[in-house]
């Protein structure tokens, strides 16, 4: 994968993730002032609509799933990118929330976790497993099936 393709499909999944970051803060503070509470599932939900949205592109773009290299250059791009956006969110939290901070190991112990989350589910939604769910569904929208 060329560099220009990993900035490309990198800020595909960077639009994607600030747009799913802020509809679930959206949705977790009308469900918040209705007394429920999503808990942590919305992290997940940024991480899959992220991912699903920039394998879309890809297969969209080149017709096929990507190779093993392109897999993980999808993968450690796109990953990097969703641990610096967490460390960006985190520091604005802090920055308005100043009470509510517990020290640098729980800051390191959640970029951690955020890391090796936002890896796995961008592990997942980028193999081929979903890849191919991906291009029975462009397949179907052709009329190619």
């Amino acid at each position: 994968m060329t560099r220009d393709e990993m900035i490309r499909y990198g800020g595909r999944y960077l639009i994607a993730y600030i747009i799913a970051s802020i509809l679930v803060t959206i949705v977790s503070v009308i469900l918040a002032s209705m007394s429920i509470n999503i808990g942590t599932g919305g992290g997940a939900a940024i991480a899959v609509a992220a991912a699903s949205f920039t394998l879309d592109s890809f297969i969209k773009d080149k017709v096929r799933l990507p190779t093993s290299g392109e897999y993980w250059a999808l993968v450690l791009t796109t990953s990097a990118i969703g641990v610096v956006v967490e460390a960006i969110k985190l520091a604005l939290f802090l920055n308005l929330y100043p009470a509510l901070y517990t020290g640098n190991e729980i800051l390191a112990f959640s970029l951690v976790l955020a890391a090796v989350l936002i890896l796995a589910m961008n592990m997942f939604f980028y193999s081929k497993f979903m890849g191919r769910s991906y291009i029975k569904r462009q397949n179907a929208k052709r009329g190619d099936l």
